[in-house]
């Protein structure tokens, strides 16, 4: 979950954790909730970014050495800068890729910037996820080359979630939610993928902004 983060707004969870569900009686289900995948963050090449055996659930090797770059509040916005270098660990000698992201948040109108700098070598495969409350329709908007946009409404609110840098793919995928141990209730995620990507020093920029009526 390195980097990963929630997201309220106006007192409605609409970005979440997806919890923890169970333990020892389904080790499948373990293993996905504990997951990259199942986190708000980006996963390269489809690596995890710790090392874990799927027949140890409550034992993780660490790979990747988290920082914190930078903290700052000026009264109004906050903004945290972290890093990781799990795929450094976890990929090929010499196709290690560092993750940085950078959250700004500005309390004033609830507008959280974010933005992911990979910096390495190779071609890789990124895909990110934003997984939603179950309370959250979420929707696709308009998409074209240099960006997109997610529709997020809940409790008869609207957010928009849009994204700018290289092309990404945009899906809304099912994935589960557990509010507490051994429940799980139907949730969706927004996934975005950059298949085959060479990165050198790459940005992409999110925002994530209530729609004013």
């Amino acid at each position: 979950e390195q980097l990963s983060f929630e997201y309220h707004d106006e007192g409605l969870p609409l970005i979440v954790d997806p919890g923890s569900y169970v333990y020892t009686s389904d080790f499948d289900a373990r293993n996905m909730f504990r997951s990259t995948t199942y986190h708000n963050t980006i996963m390269i090449d489809g690596v995890e970014q710790n090392e874990f055996n799927p027949e140890w659930l409550f034992r993780m090797f660490e790979k990747a050495n988290p920082k914190h770059d930078s903290y700052a509040d000026d009264g109004t916005v906050t903004t945290y800068v972290g890093s990781h270098t799990g795929y450094v660990e976890m990929l090929e000698d010499g196709q290690g890729v560092t993750h940085k992201r950078k959250f700004m948040h500005d309390r004033s109108n609830g507008h959280l910037h974010l933005t992911d700098t990979l910096k390495g070598k190779g071609t890789h495969d990124l895909v990110w996820h934003f997984h939603f409350h179950p309370d959250v329709k979420a929707t696709l908007g308009s998409i074209n080359k240099s960006g997109g946009l997610a529709v997020i409404e809940s409790g008869g609110m609207t957010w928009h979630l849009t994204w700018k840098g290289a092309a990404l793919k945009p899906e809304i995928i099912d994935s589960w939610n557990s509010p507490s141990y051994g429940v799980r209730n139907p949730s969706t995620a927004l996934k975005l993928s950059a298949p085959k990507k060479a990165v050198t020093s790459n940005k992409w920029a999110f925002l994530i902004s209530r729609v004013e009526k």
